[in-house]
Protein backbone atom coordinates (compact mmCIF):
# COMPACT_ATOMS: atom_id res chain seq x y z
CA UNK A 1 0.00 0.00 0.00
CA UNK A 2 1.35 3.39 -0.84
CA UNK A 3 -0.10 6.53 0.90
CA UNK A 4 0.77 9.49 -1.34
CA UNK A 5 -0.65 13.20 -1.70
CA UNK A 6 0.54 14.00 -5.23
CA UNK A 7 -1.75 13.68 -8.16
CA UNK A 8 0.72 12.93 -10.64
CA UNK A 9 2.47 10.32 -8.81
CA UNK A 10 -0.17 8.46 -7.67
CA UNK A 11 -1.50 8.01 -11.68
CA UNK A 12 2.17 6.68 -12.24
CA UNK A 13 2.03 4.35 -9.07
CA UNK A 14 -1.70 3.10 -10.20
CA UNK A 15 -0.26 1.50 -13.11
CA UNK A 16 1.02 -1.49 -11.10
CA UNK A 17 -2.27 -3.36 -10.78
CA UNK A 18 -0.67 -5.33 -7.14
CA UNK A 19 -0.65 -1.81 -6.11
CA UNK A 20 -3.33 -0.44 -3.54
CA UNK A 21 -2.41 3.91 -3.99
CA UNK A 22 -4.31 5.58 -1.41
CA UNK A 23 -4.66 9.36 -2.41
CA UNK A 24 -4.71 11.81 0.69
CA UNK A 25 -7.03 14.59 -0.88
CA UNK A 26 -7.36 18.13 0.20
CA UNK A 27 -6.18 21.32 -1.53
CA UNK A 28 -4.82 20.57 -4.90
CA UNK A 29 -1.67 22.71 -5.57
CA UNK A 30 -2.26 22.60 -9.30
CA UNK A 31 1.41 23.79 -10.63
CA UNK A 32 2.52 20.55 -9.23
CA UNK A 33 -0.49 18.21 -8.87
CA UNK A 34 0.28 18.45 -5.01
CA UNK A 35 -2.21 17.83 -2.41
CA UNK A 36 -1.93 20.17 0.65
CA UNK A 37 -4.40 21.55 3.48
CA UNK A 38 -4.68 20.63 6.67
CA UNK A 39 -7.39 17.82 5.05
CA UNK A 40 -3.99 16.39 3.63
CA UNK A 41 -2.30 16.17 6.76
CA UNK A 42 -4.78 14.54 8.79
CA UNK A 43 -5.20 11.48 6.23
CA UNK A 44 -1.84 10.99 6.56
CA UNK A 45 -1.94 11.19 9.91
CA UNK A 46 -4.41 7.93 9.85
CA UNK A 47 -1.62 5.75 8.45
CA UNK A 48 0.97 3.81 10.61
CA UNK A 49 3.73 3.41 7.86
CA UNK A 50 7.37 1.40 7.45
CA UNK A 51 8.88 3.79 5.60
CA UNK A 52 8.08 7.78 3.86
CA UNK A 53 9.72 9.42 1.82
CA UNK A 54 9.32 13.51 2.29
CA UNK A 55 10.02 15.99 -0.53
CA UNK A 56 11.60 18.88 0.92
CA UNK A 57 12.99 22.40 -1.09
CA UNK A 58 15.92 23.37 1.11
CA UNK A 59 17.76 22.49 4.41
CA UNK A 60 18.16 25.85 6.37
CA UNK A 61 21.52 26.52 8.49
CA UNK A 62 19.95 25.08 11.42
CA UNK A 63 19.35 21.53 9.69
CA UNK A 64 15.72 22.12 9.85
CA UNK A 65 14.31 20.18 6.45
CA UNK A 66 11.78 23.43 4.15
CA UNK A 67 9.40 23.50 1.87
CA UNK A 68 8.36 26.81 -0.35
CA UNK A 69 4.78 26.09 0.13
CA UNK A 70 3.45 28.47 2.66
CA UNK A 71 0.96 26.22 4.36
CA UNK A 72 3.99 23.33 4.92
CA UNK A 73 7.27 25.83 5.64
CA UNK A 74 9.10 23.63 8.34
CA UNK A 75 8.46 19.85 7.91
CA UNK A 76 10.99 18.71 9.78
CA UNK A 77 14.95 18.25 11.55
CA UNK A 78 17.45 16.77 9.27
CA UNK A 79 18.18 14.65 12.87
CA UNK A 80 15.14 13.06 12.28
CA UNK A 81 15.54 11.72 9.02
CA UNK A 82 17.44 8.35 8.81
CA UNK A 83 18.49 8.73 5.16
CA UNK A 84 18.57 11.42 3.10
CA UNK A 85 19.22 12.62 -1.29
CA UNK A 86 20.08 15.67 -2.31
CA UNK A 87 20.85 17.51 -5.53
CA UNK A 88 24.25 19.40 -4.41
CA UNK A 89 26.74 17.96 -1.13
CA UNK A 90 25.43 19.52 2.11
CA UNK A 91 27.38 21.75 4.26
CA UNK A 92 29.32 20.26 7.02
CA UNK A 93 27.13 21.08 10.08
CA UNK A 94 24.27 19.40 7.94
CA UNK A 95 26.78 16.42 6.89
CA UNK A 96 28.13 15.92 10.26
CA UNK A 97 25.36 13.36 12.30
CA UNK A 98 25.05 14.99 16.00
CA UNK A 99 26.26 13.18 18.74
Amino acid sequence: MVVINNLNDAKMLARNPSREVVVTGGTLRCKDGRWVSGLAAHAIARFKVDIAVIGASAIDPNGDLLDYDPQKVRICSVSEVDHFVTNCAPSERIATPRA
